[in-house]
């Protein structure tokens, strides 16, 4: 967005919330939908396997801060466009460059409710796989598997109780692959990760810095198959290749954190292909999981869920994993 258009976006915002809250900005300004409501779907215990995961890395679940909890909202987008509607109508008919700023307010609008839905939320969405064949020692000398953990956003990351302080710590991640690259504002947490992660030991990196190209939006479900989709998926096997299975050009030297916005759909297809190419697990178990971390329960109350994912994991050739 042009710096002008931009400074005009947040003019607009705080014109028109300025009277409502003393906090214009914060995520705090908009409560997520209490659990109960039947257009929020809310995942409940724990995904398939996961303590099973944890035993095998020898990590005691009491060690990890952090919940399985997924929230989706079918409503968020309307509730965005309405606040838009109501932010624009509250303008002085003379703003200077109003134009179709409403867009840009509906988008604004939309992304601070969703990060209040995972953040003030605290929906961590929290799962873990055993990476097959693949092996660090810790401290004492133990030879242990390899676990992949994965997660959305989660509060507070530099606080010493925080979730992903526990995976630090109690979770053993020596390496930590952010995989967010849209649009939520999300500088003080990827700050503070960033912080976190050098003062415990670990790498970090922020994958969208990188040259990985956006393989999440070259994948969705309007894009057929051809030249574009088949150089996202090259992407994204490299981007496996590159920081989870070999970090920095090495075997792993602990466990493993990916996360993206919400921990369902770039880390869906991440894990998926995972599982389905390092693994070998049987489909029902990744489409399992994958659905649990999308919030599905049945047709009627989908979630976060997106066919498209299912079809890149199913259609992700295992030999984009290999050396090249």
């Amino acid at each position: 967005m042009r710096p002008f258009r931009a400074l005009l976006v947040s003019t607009v915002l705080a014109t028109a919330l300025a009277p409502a809250c003393r906090h214009a900005a914060a995520p705090s300004a908009v409560n997520p939908r209490p659990p109960e409501s039947p257009h929020v779907v809310s995942s409940g215990s724990v995904p398939p396997g996961f303590y099973a995961t944890l035993a095998s890395g020898g990590i005691a679940p009491g060690s990890l801060a952090c919940n399985s909890q997924n929230r989706y909202s079918h409503e968020l987008r309307d509730d965005a466009d309405t606040a838009a509607d109501r932010m624009m109508a509250r303008l002085p008919p003379t703003t200077i460059g109003i134009g179709d700023l409403h867009g840009e307010v509906k988008d604004a609008v939309f992304w601070w409710m969703v990060r209040a839905v995972l953040v003030e939320g605290d929906n961590n969405n929290l799962g873990a796989i055993v990476l097959a064949d693949h092996w660090w020692t810790d401290e004492n000398g133990v030879r242990r598997p390899v676990v992949v953990f994965r997660t959305g956003f989660t509060p507070d990351p530099a606080a010493p109780d925080s979730c992903y302080a526990s995976l630090l710590a109690g979770g053993g991640v020596r390496h930590v692959v952010n995989l967010y690259d849209g649009e939520m504002v999300v500088d003080d947490l990827v700050d503070g990760e960033r912080r976190t992660a050098a003062a415990a030991g670990a790498s970090y990196v922020v994958t969208a810095d990188g040259d990985y190209g956006t393989w999440r939006a070259a994948l969705r479900e309007e894009i057929q198959p051809g030249p574009e989709r088949d150089a996202a998926l090259a992407d994204l096997g490299r981007l496996i290749r590159e920081e989870i299975l070999s970090p920095g050009g090495a075997p792993p030297r602990g466990n493993i954190l990916i996360h993206c916005g919400g921990g369902m759909h770039r880390s869906g297809m991440v894990t998926g292909i995972l599982e389905k190419a390092v693994n070998h697990d049987p489909w029902p178990t990744i489409e399992a999981i994958y659905r649990y971390h999308v919030g599905y329960h049945d047709e009627q109350h989908p979630g976060g869920f997106e066919p498209g994912n299912l079809d890149v994991i199913r259609d992700f050739d295992p030999r984009l994993l290999q050396p090249q």
